[in-house]
């Protein structure tokens, strides 16, 4: 197949450079690495992205009987066991947090996000209540140290809730061996 395209003087000594300073032979040769190169990041930025449902259909459980083999089935079992979760359950988790390449987060972490989330927003609260102090000591030429000192424990715990969300998240991924 011959493809031909017209190019601009700059891209033109561009080309002309790299080429130079590749291995390359031939300017056809050193255009197929780069059309091969281009796809193959095409195809794996695909891969990476992961599938999502385009309806509700989609949605909809059907059933899949699979073998494997003895060892695998044990340890799919000691893997569900270890997180509290039927064998079924923790290989659907693991096929969908692979393909989707989305953590799929058990009923106990779902629990420590929303008490995460709850301390977020006590701390959010502070925050209000915080800068009307600011604001009204602003007002009454008052000294805000006491305040700043706040600010930082605020900070503080900003800090180690999205650690442990972050934790959360790392750890769910861990469970179903996803790749980052």
């Amino acid at each position: 197949m011959i493809i031909k395209t017209t190019i601009s003087e700059e891209e033109g000594q561009q080309f002309a450079k790299a080429l130079n300073n590749s291995e390359h032979g031939s300017r056809s040769s050193y255009l197929r690495q780069i059309i091969n190169e281009h796809l193959t990041q095409v195809k794996n930025k695909e891969l990476e992205k992961g599938v999502e449902p385009k309806n509700e259909n989609d949605l909809k459980q059907e059933n899949f009987p699979i073998r494997i083999n003895k060892f695998l089935k044990d340890g799919a079992d000691k893997r569900a066991k270890e997180y509290g979760i039927k064998r079924a359950q923790w290989i659907r988790n693991l096929i969908q947090a692979n393909l989707t390449k989305k953590p799929v987060l058990l009923d106990a972490s779902i629990n420590e996000l929303r008490t995460a989330n709850r301390e977020l927003a006590a701390i959010g609260r502070n925050i209000n209540q915080l800068t009307k102090v600011l604001n009204r000591s602003i007002e009454l030429d008052f000294s805000d140290q006491v305040s700043h000192q706040h600010l930082i424990e605020l900070k503080t715990e900003i800090e180690k809730n999205r650690a442990a969300i972050n934790r959360l998240v790392k750890v769910s991924h861990g469970v179903w061996e996803i790749n980052e």
